[in-house]
């Protein structure tokens, strides 16, 4: 959906104008949705593994670029590869692996929490800290409302999973 809307505005930049940018993007994008995504939703389901869940961060990590070439994922630009990975990591690092929140053993996620603090993952924490300095980042994540929702949506999951009988 993102693609269609930088499709729609070119001058928002957030696509590449050349041929090879645009295929890094699109490649990125790809890995996102079949891969990224995945281990790390998956795991804070209960469906996956910890190690898929950072097996994810690296892949993200990997292709993050020294500081010293920029703060996003290709370098100076934010673009649709930054778009497309914000949101999980926000829910997924900043939410469930920092508070433990999910279907995953609460001690892995600790675990999880400290190996992700450690030198290993320096460079993505620093990705993570220049998004979450974006105007559009804070005036559209908070915390604790993040808390609150992934909460909410295991309760109700939880909820709709009984198999309550139905009205007649």
């Amino acid at each position: 959906m993102v693609q269609f809307f930088a499709d729609l505005a070119p001058e928002s930049d957030l696509l590449p104008q050349d041929a090879l940018g645009k295929a890094r993007v699109r490649f990125f994008l790809d890995a996102v949705s079949n891969k990224i995504q995945p281990g790390l939703v998956r795991w804070a389901l209960g469906t996956g593994t910890y190690d898929a869940f950072f097996e994810a961060l690296d892949a993200i990590q990997n292709q993050l670029p020294p500081v010293e070439k920029g703060p996003y994922i290709f370098g100076e630009k934010f673009t649709l590869a930054d778009i497309a990975i914000v949101p999980f990591l926000g829910r997924s690092v900043l939410v469930q692996l920092k508070h433990g929140f999910g279907k995953f053993d609460k001690e892995e996620a600790k675990g999880g929490w400290e190996l992700f603090q450690g030198p290993k993952y320096e460079r993505l924490r620093q990705y993570i800290d220049d998004i979450t300095a974006r105007p559009s980042w804070q005036s559209t994540f908070d915390e604790v409302r993040g808390k609150i929702q992934v909460k909410l949506a295991y309760s109700l999951r939880h909820f709709f999973s009984l198999g309550l009988p139905h009205q007649v």
